[in-house]
């Protein structure tokens, strides 16, 4: 999108923040993905504390 600008193509409100919603999608979903992974490490650590020692 940089180098279309760069080249002199005029670039439309509705592509510029399509871009946006594209990027800040992409950036949700990895960050979405890894609370999930973190709670799941969180998870197993605490469930291993649990189990009594023989």
């Amino acid at each position: 999108m940089l180098a279309l600008a760069a080249q002199g193509y005029e670039i439309s409100m509705f592509e510029f923040y399509g871009t946006l919603l594209v990027i800040f999608a992409l950036i949700r979903n990895n960050h979405f993905q890894r609370k999930q992974l973190g709670y799941r490490k969180k998870q197993q650590k605490t469930n291993r504390a649990r189990v009594p020692s023989v």
